[in-house]
């Protein structure tokens, strides 16, 4: 097609209102008149998002010409938004080194055993790292650091954190407050949804081997406290160990009450008495968790149950235990507890 602006890999050009980068320009017809534009957004609305333009279609593509620029200047104090716009475009840039970059990257201190555990990652074409460090001495804020790493480098797209739940908000918390990572808790759907996805072929049986420490000697990293005291400095400090005795109460007749209906709850499902499983999920919801926590919170926990079954289950074996239950806790708050 004669006149047509010439368009290549690199270019920025102008369709729809909107400013993409061209990756790739292919014929779209057999007689070459035509051409296929693959392109990536560049604008805020488009950023990332890949579309191809065919010119039959879409009309004249526009390039974008870099001499046609126009320069606008800073009026602003201190050159603060051309050294923001410098900034943003330098953030946008990967990182091609090996060498970690901790200027600004969290709210916190990175001491050298930490950054040791970048480097040890940086260094691997797949990073594989296992780390067992003593508690305390910040395995959360390296793994923060090279999650970091990564995103800089172009190889963090996509995250997947497995964390116990004991430690799940502290892990989520963790992250977002000193590197500004966000995580997704997942559901049991989002769950089945993510492991569909997975290949199985790629994830290895370990019952074709036990791994042995030479196997993962090159992934193993464990530091004790005493390996880096002296580094540390005051930043580490011994764990105050309180006895016992000042931690434990006796429990009120009331409570043990409770407990004595846990215990035979559990019995029962333990020795196979009930004929269907419908009890085991007593064990599942996890009352008596709740109620160390707070009564008032298994109490609400259990109505709810109570009137579930009641409405869809009458016969269920499951709601004479609860029922008995409840009896028991009706009059126990946490002002009452004897913690």
């Amino acid at each position: 097609m004669l006149g047509r602006a010439a368009i290549a890999p690199g270019m920025r050009v102008l369709c729809r209102d909107a400013k993409w980068l061209v990756t790739r320009v292919d014929s779209a017809d057999a007689e070459r008149q035509f051409r296929a534009v693959h392109c990536v957004g560049a604008d805020e609305l488009v950023r990332g998002q890949e579309r191809i333009f065919l010119e039959q279609l879409n009309g004249h593509i526009e390039p974008v010409d870099p001499r046609k620029t126009q320069l606008v200047p800073d009026a602003s104090s201190g050159y603060r938004l051309c050294g923001l716009f410098l900034e943003a475009q330098l953030r946008q840039m990967p990182v091609t080194d090996t060498a970690p970059h901790l200027e600004r990257m969290g709210a916190f201190k990175p001491m050298d055993y930490q950054t040791k555990a970048v480097q040890r990652a940086l260094l691997q074409l797949r990073p594989r790292l296992l780390l067992a460090d003593a508690v305390g001495l910040g395995k959360t804020i390296e793994v923060g650091m090279i999650l970091t790493e990564l995103a800089r480098r172009g190889r963090g797209d996509r995250l997947l954190a497995l964390a116990k739940q004991l430690v799940l908000t502290q892990f989520q918390s963790e992250l977002w407050n000193r590197f500004g990572i966000p995580l997704v808790r997942l559901d049991s759907e989002g769950i089945a949804r993510l492991i569909t996805l997975l290949d199985p072929s790629a994830i290895p049986d370990p019952r074709l081997k036990e791994y042995g420490p030479d196997d993962i000697k090159r992934f193993f990293l464990m530091r004790f406290k005493e390996d880096i005291r002296e580094e540390a400095g005051d930043s580490l400090r011994d764990r105050v160990v309180v006895p016992l005795e000042d931690t434990s109460a006796a429990a009120s007749p009331e409570e043990e009450e409770v407990f004595r209906v846990f215990a035979d709850i559990r019995k029962t499902i333990s020795a196979g008495k009930t004929q269907t499983r419908q009890a085991e999920p007593l064990v599942q919801y996890g009352l008596y968790k709740q109620f160390l926590s707070s009564p008032e919170c298994c109490l609400d926990t259990l109505l709810k149950r109570l009137k579930k079954l009641r409405e869809q289950d009458p016969q269920s074996a499951e709601l004479a235990h609860l029922e008995r239950l409840h009896e028991t806790m009706l009059g126990l708050s946490l002002g009452s507890s004897s913690r």
